[in-house]
């Protein structure tokens, strides 16, 4: 969802509406789990790819791996040894029928799955980057000191950015084929390393730069939707199932509103109070009872809340003590 949202702008909920759409369409396996599990079936789903698309010389690139043990479900992968281009050949020429029409941004999600999935069975990648250092002066030959999160405000005056990738990881390998297979969000970026060398001539030069546009940055650091899936999944917040329904839910009661440009999901003053009455700052002057809500809706307490669950289906505790044990604790608040 995360790269998904990223990469094309898609809603966590589009997403996972067409993640269902390839799901029922038998074109992944179940799409609502974390799990990094690979079975022998996906596995041998690359390879047999790989070795369509390399012929012999796919052995020294197919590195089988099964990415975990147990559970009741697989990592989201393709099911069959299909690529974005030759499932809308199939489809173009019925040989699959999904029972909904496929869009756009159906091909663009599966294109993501199947990368992703066909990279995770193949030897290590070797990357190079380079990273643009740069200072910023003003008119008068004062430098500029740029925002920065460091603690270090020293490290304020220079910034860094990589912005040039190359990919050296398969050899011989002509680029279409490890465009082809290889999941790399990063392709996406403009290398300009290369452009700035010819015009300076040199790794170090000066250019003259004239401010067209400026806006105020807020203080406070905003989320798209991917990112704030990839905040909850780091900590360890909700289930892939629910990812989606969380942001949904926190956009129809009216707590955050999305921007139109880029996407940024902006708190509103009503969501603002609901969290300030949930979660104050100051518990001083607050009831027995305030204390126990904000216990009960603290993010520790979800993810203390979510352990348990993964305890009972790994058959390590049982359900009803962990039931007897959340009921005791509501039972306090109402």
């Amino acid at each position: 969802m995360a790269d998904a949202a990223q990469l094309y702008k898609l809603t966590a909920s589009e997403t996972m509406r067409i993640a269902q759409d390839l799901f029922e369409s038998g074109l992944i396996t179940y799409h609502r789990t974390d799990s990094t599990r690979i079975s022998s079936a996906g596995i041998g789903v690359a390879e047999s790819y790989l070795k369509d698309a390399l012929g012999e010389d796919y052995k020294r690139l197919f590195v089988p791996r099964t990415w975990g043990e147990g559970g009741a479900h697989e990592a989201i992968r393709p099911t069959k040894p299909l690529d974005v281009d030759k499932l809308r050949l199939a489809i173009e020429e019925a040989e699959i029928n999904p029972p909904v029409q496929f869009r756009r941004e159906h091909f663009l999600v599966y294109d993501l799955i199947f990368r992703r999935f066909i990279t995770s069975q193949l030897a290590p990648m070797e990357l190079t980057f380079e990273v643009l250092e740069y200072k910023v002066y003003d008119e008068e030959g004062n430098e500029v000191k740029l925002d920065c999160d460091s603690d270090n405000k020293a490290d304020c005056n220079r910034s860094e950015r990589v912005v040039d990738f190359s990919f050296k990881g398969f050899g011989k390998l002509s680029q279409d084929l490890q465009d082809l297979m290889v999941y790399t969000p990063f392709r996406l970026q403009r290398p300009i390393i290369p452009q700035l060398k010819e015009l300076c001539g040199s790794d170090e030069c000066s250019f003259g730069l004239q401010i067209v546009k400026s806006f105020q940055k807020s203080d406070f650091r905003l989320y798209s939707e991917g990112e704030l899936v990839s905040e909850m999944r780091r900590k360890e917040i909700g289930r892939p199932s629910t990812y989606a329904t969380i942001i949904s839910t926190l956009k129809r009661r009216g707590y955050v509103i999305e921007s139109k440009s880029k996407k940024w999901l902006i708190p509103t003053p009503l969501g603002t109070a609901v969290y300030e009455f949930l979660s104050p700052k100051d518990d001083s002057g607050l009831s027995e009872v305030r204390k126990k809500i904000k216990e009960l809706v603290s993010e520790a307490r979800t993810v203390s809340l979510l352990k348990k669950m993964d305890e009972i289906e790994q058959g390590a505790r049982y359900y009803v003590d962990v039931l007897n044990e959340v009921y005791e604790e509501i039972s306090k608040v109402i």
